[in-house]
Formats: structure tokens, sequence, C-alpha cells
């Protein structure tokens, strides 16, 4: 069967239609995502293939059958009898859920904002199973710290997500930048030449109330200014950090070994904390080290905060030198928490 045949049963399993259905010879559904293998990207002709860490079409059908050159209409017929063969017979598992969807009806679950498969949750694809959202939308505003190697959004992030991180750097905050976005994290604010302005502190606002997660991290200067532009932002929660630094490291990061029972803290059991800041505000403290608080959890609205005392988190390489600090899982359930209930939901793996 072509290629014409393939699209147009998935689209007849979503939608009633009864005339012919203009059909694509190349059905993209992980176009431009990060990719480690080629079976971890999928179009209707086949696999395609990861070139440079990003996947590409295939160069040819699986099925060696030419496109339809028909204006690329599909019989009406052959749409509503016919199974995706192609996919099936590739071998990757996106072939054996495409199957799995085809029999209950559902189609495969993609990055476009839908609930593809009706589970009641959209975009919840993780199609490397890492335990990160494929499709999860983050943006951050400040700099990322400039004292340790490794970035967790740009390199762990972007290793794992199709878009990775979009860094907003100084950019006024506005609800139209913001509407994309399941998560913002605020990094060094003190680098953003202005003071947030009241128009952006209700922008945020606004955001999170509606279903946003926000992050925000500090300790990367120490000075007595760098808290300032953070402080307005979190300042309608009511949230923000302590004025004197806390628990810089001897040799090692200090281990964060007190956590409460919560999403957050699951199967986290030590993390990392270099010269940061106690954090304060009303909601749930999950995490604490040298009797200090260093990790607040907000519900706000619809949308949830997490205020972390500290940034030596956002540095990789630093991970290395500690293997015994979960700090993989740590970042899968801060992102999974901070993304809305209803998008982008998927399981961390265990262990």
């Amino acid at each position: 069967m072509n290629s014409c045949g393939r699209l147009a049963i998935i689209l007849a399993i979503t939608f009633a239609w009864t005339a012919p259905t203009a059909c694509s010879s190349v059905l993209d559904l992980h176009e431009g995502r990060a990719c480690q293998a080629h079976s971890q990207c999928l179009y209707l002709d086949g696999p395609g293939e990861c070139v440079a860490g990003t996947c590409e079409p295939p160069t040819s059908s699986t099925t060696g059958d030419p496109p339809d050159e028909t204006e690329g209409h599909c019989n009406e017929a052959e749409c509503a009898t016919t199974k995706p063969t192609a996919l099936q017979s590739s071998g990757s598992s996106e072939a054996s859920e495409m199957e799995s969807s085809s029999t209950t009806g559902l189609p495969l679950e993609v990055c476009d904002g839908i609930d593809n498969d009706g589970n009641d949750v959209i975009d919840d694809l993780d199609a490397g199973n890492d335990g990160v959202c494929d499709c999860i939308r983050v943006a951050s505003f400040g700099q990322s710290g400039i004292w340790r190697g490794g970035n967790v959004f740009s390199d762990w992030l972007g290793e794992r997500t199709a878009r990775g991180v979009d860094g907003l750097a100084n950019q006024m905050i506005t609800t139209d930048l913001l509407e994309p976005y399941h998560v913002v994290v605020i990094e060094d604010a003190s680098v953003v030449e202005r003071v947030y302005g009241q128009t952006e502190v209700d922008a945020l606002h606004s955001w999170v109330e509606s279903g946003g997660g926000l992050l925000t991290l500090t300790g990367y200067t120490s000075s007595a200014v760098e808290n300032d532009n953070v402080h307005r932002l979190l300042a309608p929660w009511g949230l923000g950090y302590g004025d004197q630094t806390i628990l810089p490291r001897q040799g090692d990061p200090v281990p964060v070994t007190e956590w409460v029972e919560h999403p957050l803290a699951a199967s986290v059991a030590t993390a990392g904390f270099d010269n940061g800041y106690p954090v304060v505000g009303p909601g749930l403290v999950y995490a604490r080290a040298g009797g200090f608080d260093v990790g607040l959890a907000v519900e706000a609205g619809e949308g949830r905060i997490v205020v972390w005392g500290d940034e030596w988190i956002g540095y990789t390489s630093e991970w290395a030198g500690v293997p015994t600090y979960q700090m993989e899982r740590f970042w899968q359930n801060t992102f999974k928490w901070l993304t809305p209930p209803s998008k982008c939901q998927v399981d961390i793996p265990s262990g």
C-alpha cells in the first residue's frame, strides 16, 4: 500500500468523512526531534534516520511503493480498510504502539497540542522512555550559571525533548510570550539589565495561576542585589529567599538529605547544594539541609511553583563527581510536577 493509504487510515480513526481525503506522501511524526537511534524517528513511510542527533525523513519508502501521483488523493475504500503495515514491519517500539493504537481505534500520540490517543492527557509522548516528556515546552529568563560545566537545560533536557529550552534572556515578560510554555525557569535575573516592571510581574502571575509551572534558582553571584529581580516576580505569592548565603561547599557540594514525602522528592535521597540562600514563604518545605529550608513547593491557582535555594543542580558536569546523588531523578520529578496535570505527563522509569 502506498503512503496515502497509510495516512488516511489514521485520519479515518479520528474523523468521520465521506469524501476522498488529501494525503501527503510522507507524514512526519518526529520531524526535528532529538534522537540517539534511528528507531526514535518515526514516519509513515517507515523509520527515519537519526542524523547528528536530529530526526530526518526516511530516504525511501520501506514498502517500495511509489508515491501516489494522482494529486495526492486516497481512495475512500482503501483508506477505510487498510492497516499501516509499513510501520508494523519496521521493528521499532513506535511501530508496535501504532499497531496497538490502530486496533483500539486510537491514533499515536504526537506533539501537536491534541489528546490523540484519548487518554485525557495532551502530548504525553516519551519515545525514549527516559522519564521526560518529548513535547514539553520550557523557557528560561536570565542567565545560566558560569562557574561549572554543563547545563541541565541546553544539554540534559535538550537531549531528551524535541525543543530543549528556549532561552529568553532579558526579553520582556508578556502573556503572549509565556502562552506556549509548560514551564518557565528564572535563572540569574540580576543580569537582565533592568528591574522587572509591574506589567511583567502581572503577566507571570496570571500565567502561573492559569496553569503554568514556575521554577526559580539562585546562588549565581552571592551579591547583595542578586535576588532583587526574582523577588519582584515572586512577590504576589509572598515567596522569596533569605538575605544571607548558606551552605558553602567544603570540597564536595553540601548534601541535601532531608526530604518530605512529595512527588518532587520521589526516589531522591541526596542532591547537592553550594553557597545558596534559604527559601522563605508559605508553601511546603520539601527539602532541608544543615538546618535550612532549601526547597519550597507551592500550588498557586491552577499552577505550581518550585523555589530552590541554589543553582548547583543546574551544572551537569558536577553530577559525575557525585554519582550517589539522584540528580537525574530530581529533574525528572521537577519537570513532571511543574507541568500541568492534563498535559505532557509521562511515567518516570524506576531505577
